[in-house]
């Protein structure tokens, strides 16, 4: 084999060879950079997954004390309501405490007043019972004197006539006054209505 064909052959294998090293350094450099491109993007994964993870459980913490604090609000409000209710019934209960005492006293007031009318009553139909009996002993009483009056008047009247019939039996006017009535009434009448005193004897025989 000739030397100018060794060394172009030499040169050829030495150009392969820095070619090849080229291309294995540009490989190598490719892979390198495919996977640093791979690493990026599995690191950039990786952060995204464990930024969302964390956001994730941010949001899981948020909705927890979210819940925690609606629960704490709703059981202030309950309480605070529970607290109403227990006020307005304490209210309520003293309100009807007061309306029952005041419907007692009201009661107790009518009663009074009734009692006081009763026993005003009962006065007022004991003075009218003793006005009743008062008047009915005056009536009487004066129905007593009214009668004591007319017996008194017929006893006068009664002993004039027979004063009259002793001292003038036989008489002709008494006779005329026997056959008429209407003048013996009038005469009769007369002497019944009369008052005649203790003397009437002596004026009659003067």
């Amino acid at each position: 084999m000739p030397q100018g064909t060794q060394e172009t052959s030499h040169t050829e294998h030495k150009k392969r060879r820095t070619q090849n090293t080229r291309n294995f350094a540009h490989r190598t450099q490719e892979t390198s950079h495919s996977e640093h491109k791979k690493l990026r993007t599995q690191n950039t994964r990786n952060f995204a997954n464990r930024t969302q993870e964390t956001s994730h459980t941010e949001h899981k913490k948020l909705r927890t004390q979210n819940t925690r604090n609606f629960a704490q609000r709703t059981q202030e409000t309950s309480h605070t309501e529970h607290k109403k209710r227990r006020t307005q019934k304490t209210r309520n209960v003293v309100h009807r405490t007061q309306e029952t005492s005041h419907t007692e006293h009201k009661k107790l007031r009518k009663q009074k007043t009734r009692n006081v009318a009763h026993r005003t009553q009962e006065t007022s139909h004991t003075e009218h019972k003793k006005r009743r009996t008062w008047n009915t002993r005056n009536v009487s009483h004066r129905t007593q004197e009214t009668s004591r009056t007319e017996h008194r008047k017929r006893i006068h009247g009664t002993g004039i006539l027979k004063w009259i019939f002793n001292k003038w039996v036989g008489g002709m006017e008494w006779l005329g006054l026997a056959q008429n009535r209407d003048r013996l009434r009038e005469l009769l009448n007369a002497v019944m209505n009369c008052r005649v005193p203790s003397n009437a004897g002596n004026l009659l025989t003067s």
